[in-house]
């Protein structure tokens, strides 16, 4: 099971690869259910329907990947809205 680790006020999940590497697993405590992405780590859209991770998403954390920089929601909220204007 994944574990949950707070990185500013955006959580972070620990995540297990597939056989072939090609896309990460963990289990989301929110809406009990397995969500999988892309191998690559760093933040993503929560695939959730509802909850409190639908605005700050998540950051994944592949085994042995080391937790990103500290960001707040509110600075991830900016460096959303600059990317999108870009």
């Amino acid at each position: 099971m994944a574990t949950a680790k707070e990185i500013g006020e955006i959580p972070a999940f620990r995540t297990e690869l597939s056989a072939g590497g090609t896309m990460q697993t963990f289990w989301c405590p929110w809406c009990r259910m397995n969500h999988t992405h892309g191998a690559e780590a760093g933040h993503r859209s929560a695939h959730c329907e509802t909850g409190p991770f639908r605005e700050s998403g998540y950051f994944l954390l592949p085994p042995g990947e080391s937790a990103p920089k500290r960001h707040s929601y509110q600075e991830r909220r900016q460096q959303l809205t600059a990317g999108c204007h870009s």
